[in-house]
């Protein structure tokens, strides 16, 4: 929901949203609530769209999977080392800000690509990835995080101040 949120709030700010979803059957844009220039299933064809592509915002939902798979994994490490630098060897495509969606981080990114974050937002997550998150982002606040309610979030940027927030789901 909140990934949704952004999409469409960065799309107001023309900035070209494009995401890959795998559990959404269809592809195109506005997509699955999606509200985004180009969503697709396939990894392969979000591949090709985000090397041709320049300065999007590339939303990858259900990310762990790209990292466990051997036949991705080195694609998904060079989207979060090069990705942000426009690239002559893709085609030119890049200077991209990456959105990644996962339950859970640790054991299946490495050391260098969690360190390319510089934003993270923490739902509710199990204790000892609190204690995790709060060492490797130096931020006490966020070893509580297995405290907070339904919706409620912890938002920071890389070595900035913790800012606690909540989804508001429209009714």
């Amino acid at each position: 929901m909140y990934a949704r949120r952004l999409a469409g709030h960065l799309r107001t700010q023309s900035k070209p949203v494009i995401v890959w979803d795998p559990t959404q059957p269809q592809r195109g844009a506005n997509v699955a609530g999606w509200q985004a220039n180009y969503v697709t299933y396939d990894f392969d064809e979000f591949i090709k769209v985000y090397w041709q592509s320049k300065y999007c915002c590339a939303i990858i939902d259900e990310s762990p999977r790209l990292f466990k798979d051997r036949n991705y994994r080195k694609e998904i490490m060079d989207m979060m080392g090069m990705g942000r630098h426009l690239n002559a060897m893709r085609g030119g495509g890049g200077g991209h800000s990456n959105v990644l969606i996962a339950q859970g981080w640790k054991g299946y990114m490495d050391k260098p690509s969690r360190s390319q974050c510089n934003r993270l937002v923490c739902f509710n997550v199990e204790r000892k990835e609190c204690e995790d998150l709060s060492s490797e982002w130096n931020c006490p606040p966020l070893a509580n995080a297995h405290l907070l309610k339904k919706f409620e979030y912890i938002r920071m940027d890389r070595l900035g101040d913790p800012v606690g927030g909540r989804v508001e789901i429209p009714r």
